[in-house]
């Protein structure tokens, strides 16, 4: 099921304008994962920039990524992050009360309902601020040298909105005196070969005074927090150790914010870190998959209904797919919800998972299905059978010869599951045909038409040009680069644009109605709409919901009736259990068995059946139970 917090997600046009916006004041950008805050560049947030080029570029790859802006001396920002629920606001009024008011200075909602209080990095030369955590109190974490945060409108567990625009204030002197007695108190802890004090997790350790017990033991829970503990043991294991070293304890209720502020936030072991965990067997298959995809030239109507009905699987199983041993990727979606994403007719979905089912690329899993639940497709790994050595542990763009099954390793800037091109409807401005076009474009880059033509499996490229991309120029999707067709700059605002027109689409249906005789009457009539992509796709999930709500119904419906029968089937049983016989008293049939007085059958001498011909011994030894 869709997320309801979708919705309210910002738009892609929105994020790369905002995205632009913040890069045209001097503070770098970079992009972070839909939803999330893991980075999606290669080196995170030291890939940050200030170039458009490089904004348009990103944001045309990754359209609905959130902003990142990296913290400390390069973009000049200190950001005091205030965390409700881990003790943050209870924290953030202990320290009003010790240094005064908060300056008025930009602030922000966090995604998660937290507080981010914008501040000027401190200009002072030698000075390091790094990112630090409870340093200030529990709840209050300081992102500077080497973080980074998340900018409006960017969408995680909901919005993240500014709910005051001001210029960035400096840091108030009492916080950073604090701030600097936090670094030089890790510097005296470090040893002579300039390494920190390790941190004893030890229920025997050296005892923790009042002092240092707030430092301390956020960085004990910092460690416990290595990804193998559930947040009860954590709980648990961090009360023993404040109960056995810590002189005096702290309060149990401070422990378990302490010990749920740790668990919120990413593990210390790398093999844990960021999203979801990489799966090696899953990365090797997906390649597989893209691979095949992209090799494949899509032809006819229905192929490039098949394409867009795969990547949306390879969409969602990228993120959420499971891998089937020695079979494939398997994905849970409902047909419904794969019409709905992959902008086609509920039964051409079905027309065309049954064309690809027996083409061998999928199958359906709905043996575990119950009631209500979405069923599940298996797209089958194009490895099996191949004639050669699967390439999908090659390296992206690595060249590889006599492939004929699974196609060429192609160097592709996108995989099938990153691609943001929309999916169009046939009978719409764009259609299928050339939203595999688009695809291409955005994976491989500017192409001549000619290449583009060999991967659409087209044979003259003039064609290709005519019907596909000077339609897409004068859209303001595509445009010509001297000989090289590439996405237009701004692709992303032209699609929102291009699924808002709207366009009429003619059909003929069958209609059948009863007459006053009784007779069935099926007449031919024409039918015609005029909306938009996005106005048929509410429309489409209106009826599609409509429909669940009815087979809920029959469903509850038929699970009374069917209650009914068997009470109606059971109660008959119950009256026929007196019997009118015994076996003894049966008779055969057939004249040449005679029934012996030890309940067994005997063949008769004059049988002929298969058992007693052509053998040696007399027929009537032959026998079998009764019965």
């Amino acid at each position: 099921m869709q997320d309801q917090s979708y919705s309210k997600a910002p738009q892609r046009t929105t994020l790369m304008a905002a995205a632009l916006e913040i890069a045209s004041r001097g503070i770098p950008v970079f992009p972070c994962k839909q939803g999330g805050k893991r980075p999606l560049t290669e080196h995170g947030h030291l890939d940050a920039t200030t170039d458009p080029r490089k904004i348009h570029a990103w944001w045309n790859r990754w359209a609905r990524a959130n902003i990142g802006v990296p913290t400390g001396e390069r973009s000049g920002l200190l950001v005091l992050d205030v965390d409700p629920g881990n003790g943050g606001e209870e924290s953030l009024a202990t320290l009003v009360r010790e240094h005064g008011e908060m300056p008025l200075t930009t602030t922000v909602r966090t995604g998660g309902g937290g507080l981010h209080y914008y501040l000027a990095y401190p200009a002072e030369p030698g000075l390091e601020i790094r990112n630090s955590a409870g340093r200030l109190g529990l709840g209050l974490d300081v992102r500077g040298e080497g973080g980074y945060v998340l900018a409006p409108p960017s969408f995680t567990e909901g919005p993240y909105e500014t709910l005051e625009k001001r210029p960035w204030a400096a840091l108030p002197p009492r916080l950073l005196s604090r701030l600097r007695e936090g670094e030089k108190k890790e510097l005296a802890s470090a040893s002579g070969q300039g390494q920190a004090r390790p941190v004893s997790i030890d229920v025997a350790g050296p005892p923790i005074t009042e002092g240092s017990r707030n430092d301390e033991l956020v960085r004990i829970a910092g460690k416990l927090h290595d990804g193998t503990r559930t947040l009860a043991e954590l709980i648990d294991d961090l009360t023993d150790i404040n109960k056995a070293r810590c002189v005096p304890p702290e309060s149990p209720a401070k422990i378990e914010r302490l010990a749920r502020w740790a668990h919120n936030l990413e593990p210390c072991a790398a093999s844990f870190a960021g999203g979801r965990s990489r799966d090696p067997e899953l990365e090797e298959l997906i390649r597989a998959l893209d691979e095949a995809w992209f090799a494949d030239p899509a032809k006819g109507v229905g192929g490039r209904t098949a394409s867009s009905i795969e990547r949306v699987l390879l969409r969602v199983g990228q993120e959420f797919g499971t891998v089937v041993d020695g079979v494939g990727l398997r994905v849970e979606i409902s047909i419904r919800k794969l019409a709905e994403e992959a902008a086609c007719h509920y039964n051409t979905v079905l027309n065309v998972t049954m064309r690809l089912r027996a083409a061998g690329v999928l199958r359906k899993d709905d043996q575990l299905r119950k009631g209500t639940e979405s069923g599940a497709f298996v797209l089958l790994d194009p490895r099996l059978g191949c004639d050669t050595q699967p390439t999908a542990s090659l390296p992206p763009g690595a060249a590889v010869d006599g492939v004929s099954q699974v196609g060429r390793a192609l160097c592709c800037k996108a995989s099938v599951g990153e691609l943001r091109t929309a999916h169009y409807r046939w009978r719409g401005q764009v259609g299928k045909g050339r939203e595999r076009a688009l695809c291409l474009l955005e994976a491989q880059g500017p192409q001549t038409a000619e290449e583009l033509a060999a991967r659409l499996g087209w044979s003259r490229a003039r064609d290709l040009r005519a019907r596909y991309l000077e339609p897409l120029v004068e859209l303001g999707l595509v445009e010509d680069r001297g000989g090289l067709w590439a996405l237009a700059d701004a692709h992303e605002q032209r699609a929102a644009e291009a699924r808002r027109e709207p366009y009429s689409t003619v059909q003929l249906r069958l209609r059948r109605s009863r007459s006053v005789e009784g007779r069935t009457v099926t007449e031919v009539a024409t039918s015609g709409t005029v909306a938009s992509e996005e106005e048929r796709l509410r429309l489409d999930r209106e009826q599609h919901q409509r429909q669940r709500e009815a087979f809920r119904a029959q469903l509850a419906l038929r699970g009374t009736d069917a209650d009914e029968a068997c009470r109606e089937l059971l109660n008959r049983w119950d009256e026929e259990t007196s019997a009118d016989g015994y076996i003894i008293e049966l008779r055969p049939v057939d004249p040449m068995l005679i029934p012996g007085d030890d309940g067994v059958i005997h063949h008769g001498p004059e049988c002929s059946c298969s058992w007693c011909e052509d053998t040696p011994t007399p027929r009537y030894a032959r026998r079998r139970e009764a019965g």
